[in-house]
């Protein structure tokens, strides 16, 4: 039996959070650059994105 006091309880325990790498929507390269960040109304962010590997432009949001 362990000793509860070594037990760490629900506050103390810190949750994982998993998510995919950011990828270009045209060449699916991980190389990108973001040239600008707004923060949005909604709470959420917008970054101004470039493939470094083929150019295109895109927006990436995270929430």
């Amino acid at each position: 039996m362990s000793n509860p006091s070594t037990i760490p309880d629900a506050a103390e325990r810190r949750p994982y959070v998993r998510c995919k790498r950011p990828r270009c929507p045209r060449c699916d390269s991980i190389n990108l650059h973001s040239y600008k960040t707004t923060q949005r109304s909604i709470g959420d962010t917008m970054r101004h994105t470039k493939c470094r590997t083929c150019g295109t432009l895109f927006y990436l949001v995270m929430v």
